[in-house]
């Protein structure tokens, strides 16, 4: 009951390396468009307001 054993063929190999890297590429361009779009303000909101104190007249 033993069956052949067939290794995958290189063409197959090299379309499923060749879909790996574009999934990957795409994903990397995804996350950075986010990055870019998000960037900066984000982190500009999240900061400390400063306090301001007014002073007593004294008289």
């Amino acid at each position: 009951m033993n069956r052949n054993y067939q290794p995958t063929s290189n063409r197959a190999r090299a379309a499923f390396a060749v879909v790996a890297l574009t999934i990957t590429v795409a994903l990397g361009a995804f996350i950075d468009t986010l990055a870019f779009q998000y960037g900066p303000d984000g982190t500009l909101a999240a900061g400390k307001t400063p306090v301001v104190v007014a002073a007593a007249d004294r008289r």
